[in-house]
Formats: structure tokens, sequence, C-alpha cells
């Protein structure tokens, strides 16, 4: 997991959003990533979840560790 916090400067005011990055998995071959951007953590890191969620592939283990 990883997370940051960018700053957007304009002409007007400064926006600050959080970026949030995790990877999940199951220990049994199903992994995923997903980032996530709101103006708050937790609503970056409920985004973040969401997609990687969206995004799981499966991972033939059998193949890396014989």
């Amino acid at each position: 997991m990883d997370s940051d916090s960018v700053t957007n400067v304009t002409s007007l005011n400064r926006t600050n959003q959080r970026r949030v990055l995790i990877f999940i998995g199951n220990g049994n071959g199903l992994v995923s990533y997903g980032k996530g951007k709101a103006t708050e953590y937790e609503q970056a890191f409920e985004n973040a979840f969401k997609k990687a969620r969206q995004n799981m592939m499966c991972i033939d283990i059998n193949e890396i560790f014989t």
C-alpha cells in the first residue's frame, strides 16, 4: 500500500487530494491492484479497493513454485 498527497495549484486556489495504490491477493493465485484518488484519505482508499476488486486476475502458482 502506498499513499501520497497531491496539491494542484491554480490561479484561484490550491486543491489537496490524496492518492492511494493498493495490492491485494488471497494467497491462492488471485491478485489485483487498484489506484484511487479523492479529497479525503478514506474515500481514496475505498476507490482503490473498488478498482482492485474489479481488476482481479488469476495466476497459476503451480508454474511459479515448481
